[in-house]
């Protein structure tokens, strides 16, 4: 569970800290997410202890085979990666501004 590992072993999205909650804030430094837990809307989600909530623009969309990546930009520096079913995620636009949710239990805490 290192961003050294984390950076070779398949595709995740390594994210500071300060995006997070304050709940996790003091526990590492960076987390890695996989593109396919995270979940995306043009709305806002309801809020639930269960999941983390981020927010930001869409800055690309790339198919590849039957997964549409949409790649989104956060805090307008941070680049993170959605995966899903092509026709899902090709119903946004880059430039959209959309919502994203991804469950607790699928953040990976990683070692400094």
């Amino acid at each position: 569970n290192s961003v050294y590992a984390a950076g070779f072993i398949g595709s995740y999205n390594l994210i500071p800290e300060e995006l997070l909650s304050k709940t996790n804030k003091k526990t590492c430094r960076r987390y890695a997410i996989r593109p396919e837990v995270i979940e995306m809307s043009k709305k806002v989600y309801v809020q639930s202890d269960e999941y983390e909530y981020l927010e930001g623009i869409i800055t690309n969309q790339i198919a590849q085979g039957s997964v549409a990546r949409t790649v989104i930009t956060i805090n307008s520096n941070i680049e993170i990666s959605a995966d899903s079913i092509s026709q899902e995620n090709f119903s946004y636009q880059i430039g959209e501004y959309v919502y994203l949710r991804v469950p607790k239990k699928d953040i990976v805490k990683l070692s400094r």
